[in-house]
């Protein structure tokens, strides 16, 4: 081999892939603006009409906050994965949120598969919300040009690759969960695709290696993520065996095998956390009976997915009424079909791809119709009832549409072997340009199809760090000690969440928190909170938490609670700062029952100890 042509050849790849990577970017720039305009300082406001195909038009405002929330949520978890494992990786569970409860981090998603990007981004930004808009940016840049590479990986042109990467990182079910980043970590499925492949048919170790890393970088991105990549790969496998009469090389199964071995038991391990806050009644389980809940998060047979969202926009069709906005686009559909066609021609991979993909194609839209399709008459049940009954922790799993993204994967890969076909038929005429301009009117044409650039993305300020409000800030120059801040919030979490974002400057234990789930703990100490600031109700958190400072935001209080906050008992002023007023414990009592509280956190039966001990 020619080491001067491989380094070149090499050296091209890495640029067309950065060029690509720039250009999904640019899109996603230009298409969501200005979702990106400030990175550090402001996010996505759930308040705009941009989730027009289920949101309904009156926005209640239980579900916009419940959006920013979790939009809240990420933001901290992001900065705390890096903040925890580059301190203490050990206490990586044990997160600075629901004070002291054990495997706090448990109570949601880890999304330690985004940091490779977030960590980085965090560490040399310092700030939170920096490092979860550009990884939000990224999402769509990296699912894009890992699509890109895929196809490319078969043989497949330019200018088709980029539209079905295109489809892939910018269809309709995507925008759906765009308030959830960490269901956007899409860059990692393809690529496990493409060394899948090739560790089977070329048995090469460093393709099997990668293969692993890719895969377990997915799954621990997000536990759908993790369902849906098992599952694809699963449909992959299924359908390539067919494909090929059962035709696999031994020494690629076995590779395969040690691979997907290694990824199982690491994800085993970062999972017992998980398993131990379920097993304690911290995590909700929706089998049984319960299965019932799901249908309301579960797709259409079509509506979510053939309704296009200028209809829904513009109120020519009745809104979805459940499930999520999927609309796989009918420019997409026609090229998917058309990627479905056989040519004796075509290489053993590209004939694999397109076997494979339909399957993930045709398993991610079954599974996004949930457990039960509904009739006039009764219901049916469907796969994943089934797999509720049968696979470990899948019962926890309760927005059946998400696996939409799933179905999207498939299409997408059908639209751009289609794209590959029209393009190459046009190449055959001989016309020079006619690739390029045909290029260019499939991304206008499934730009348009799916809505691009018409919705506009609002965006409100969240401001942290140096340039987020001074009490957090001054806390972080004092010795750790847990925290507390007033008033609590309400039902929605939101000032909860809010605490969260900003614990990411002084990273104090915060006796509240905002999660997917809580400990058993949580209403004890909120109840006990509600008191305050009455003397005993301090005392008995002092026992319960080892609480140390409270922050007070007095223009969140009623004129009632203002009253009742002047001079309050046992806690000494250490500044105000505008409206904010930090205070610490004058004399902290010995934490004697925070061992019986954790306990509770960790098992819900335990928990009667504890309102025992603090009844009157």
């Amino acid at each position: 081999m020619n080491v001067g042509t491989e380094s070149g050849r090499r050296l091209g790849v890495l640029l067309e892939g950065i060029l690509v990577v720039v250009a999904y970017g640019a899109l996603a720039v230009v298409l969501l603006s200005p979702l990106f305009d400030d990175l550090g300082g402001a996010v996505l406001d759930p308040q705009r009409a941009w989730l027009t195909g289920w949101v309904p038009r009156e926005h209640p405002e239980s579900m916009t906050r419940a959006m920013l929330r979790d939009i809240h949520l990420f933001v901290w978890a992001y900065a705390w994965d890096w903040h925890a494992l580059t301190t203490q990786p050990g206490a990586l569970f044990q997160a600075n949120i629901f004070h002291p409860a054990p495997d706090a981090l448990a109570y949601s998603e880890h999304a330690l598969g985004k940091l490779p990007i977030t960590g980085p981004l965090f560490a040399l930004s310092g700030n939170a919300v920096f490092a979860y808009q550009a990884d939000l940016l990224l999402t769509f840049a990296l699912s894009g040009a890992a699509l890109y590479a895929l196809l490319r990986s078969v043989g497949a042109a330019r200018g088709a690759s980029f539209v079905g990467g295109l489809a892939y990182a910018f269809c309709p079910a995507r925008f759906d969960s765009l308030y959830h980043t960490y269901l956007l970590a899409g860059q990692y499925l393809p690529l496990a695709l493409l060394f899948l492949d090739r560790t089977l048919f070329g048995g090469r170790r460093r393709d099997a290696v990668a293969f692993a890393a890719f895969l377990l970088l997915q799954m621990l991105s997000s536990y759908y993520l993790a369902y849906q990549a098992v599952i694809a790969l699963g449909a992959w496998a299924t359908a390539v065996l067919w494909a090929t009469r059962g035709r696999v090389p031994w020494r690629g199964a076995v590779r395969v095998a040690l691979a997907g071995g290694a990824v199982a038991a690491a994800f085993l391990l970062v999972s017992l956390p998980y398993l131990r806050v379920r097993s304690g009644g911290g995590i909700f389980a929706y089998g049984g009976v319960f299965a019932e809940a799901l249908i309301g998060g579960s797709n259409d047979p079509w509506r979510n997915f053939l309704l296009p969202s200028h209809l829904l926009r513009a109120s020519l069709v009745e809104p979805l009424a459940r499930g999520g906005f999927a609309y796989v686009g009918l420019v997409v559909l026609v090229l998917a079909a058309i990627g479905l066609r056989r040519s004796r021609e075509e290489p053993p991979s590209r004939r694999r791809l397109a076997a494979g993909a339909l399957a993930i194609a045709v398993t991610g839209w079954v599974l996004s119709l949930g457990p039960y399709l509904p009739l006039e008459s009764g219901r049916i049940r469907l796969p994943y009832w089934l797999l509720m009954e049968v696979v470990p922790g899948f019962d926890s799993m309760r927005v059946p549409s998400r696996f939409a993204l799933t179905m999207m994967l498939g299409v997408a890969v059908l639209a751009g072997l289609g794209a590959d076909r029209l393009l190459r038929a046009l190449a055959a005429r001989g016309v020079a340009w006619a690739g390029a301009a045909a290029t260019a009117l499939l991304v206008l044409l499934v730009s348009a199809d799916f809505g691009l650039g018409i919705e506009r993305y609002g965006t409100r300020p969240l401001r942290v760090g140096a340039d987020g409000p001074e009490v957090y800030r001054h806390l972080a120059a004092l010795p750790r000690g847990p925290l507390l801040e007033l008033p609590l919030p309400g039902p929605d979490g939101l000032r909860a969440s809010e605490a969260m974002v900003h614990s990411t400057t002084h990273w104090m234990p915060l006796l509240d928190g905002s999660s997917g789930y809580f400990p058993p703990s949580l209403p004890i100490v909120s109840g006990v909170a509600r008191r305050l600031p009455g003397p005993d109700a301090l005392e008995l958190l002092g026992r319960l938490t080892g609480l140390r400072y409270v922050v007070l935001h007095r223009a969140a209080l009623t004129p009632a609670e203002s009253a009742r906050w002047q001079d309050p008992p046992g806690l000494d002023l250490v500044g105000r700062f505008g409206g904010d007023e930090l205070y610490v414990v004058a004399s902290p009592p010995a934490p004697d029952l925070e061992p019986a509280l954790e306990a509770c956190a960790r098992d819900r039966a335990a928990c009667d100890v504890v309102r025992a001990a603090l009844a009157p």
